[in-house]
């Protein structure tokens, strides 16, 4: 069971207003967000595919993106059809035709990543509010830190699901002292419903789509940000 990365996604693309999207489902080997999105709008979206990016990888494949609506495109990578560093190439293109990029990543940063974190904002962390979740959180921040040399300044900490029985806002600000807090989510209760109805934000209450709204104009406070770095942290 994870955090709710996928879907925190999709949300928060969708809250960005008057602004370019583009998200970056990257070496993902379930492709969720592709997934979700499609489920029922397939033909649709499949009609409004964009092919002005000509870039090629091997073996000669197109790389095409979606487009979910007016404001938001998605380009979702299966690692055995395209190379992942000539992604990172086609990047610096993307960021001159985008407001805001978002890139989804599997749980962990892989080395060839490490290429674009100079490129990158911000580094958001999503966490669930319990102890488990913020050990496990602390640990692969500290790892990735140490790793691959980024400074505290580009972390960012989102905690989802929040709950009545979650830890209190103080504890989890002194748990995350080093680092920026860029908001939190609670839980969706209706969340089976919000899924399968092809992620429509229609099924968010109001307090929830101004938390989204909230953590949107924060990350925006900088206006140079362009792209985020999104990184999932699982229950095991």
């Amino acid at each position: 069971k994870g955090v709710g990365k996928t879907i925190f996604t999709i949300n928060l693309a969708k809250q960005f207003k008057n602004k370019k999207i583009l998200i970056l489902e990257i070496n993902s080997e379930n492709r969720d967000i592709e997934f979700l999105i499609n489920n029922k709008n397939k033909k649709q979206i499949n009609n409004n595919t964009i092919k002005n990016n000509k870039l090629m990888n091997h073996n000669e494949n197109e790389i095409t993106i979606n487009s979910i609506n007016k404001k938001i495109n998605l380009f979702s990578q299966n690692n055995e059809i395209i190379n992942e560093m000539e992604i990172l190439k086609q990047i610096k293109n993307w960021k001159e035709k985008y407001d805001v990029i978002l890139i989804d990543i599997e749980n962990e940063i892989k080395d060839y990543f490490s290429i674009l974190l100079e490129e990158i904002d911000k580094i958001i962390f999503l966490t669930e509010a319990n102890i488990l979740q913020i050990k496990k959180t602390k640990k692969l921040i500290e790892e990735n830190i140490k790793k691959y040399k980024i400074e505290n300044e580009k972390i960012n900490i989102i905690f989802n699901k929040i709950k009545k029985e979650t830890l209190t806002i103080n504890v989890l600000k002194s748990a995350f002292k080093n680092y920026n807090i860029l908001g939190k989510i609670n839980d969706i209760k209706n969340c089976d419903l919000l899924i399968n109805n092809n992620m429509k934000t229609i099924f968010l209450n109001k307090k929830i789509k101004k938390q989204y709204q909230k953590i949107g104009n924060e990350i925006l406070k900088n206006k140079n940000i362009k792209n985020y770095y999104l990184n999932k942290i699982n229950n095991n």
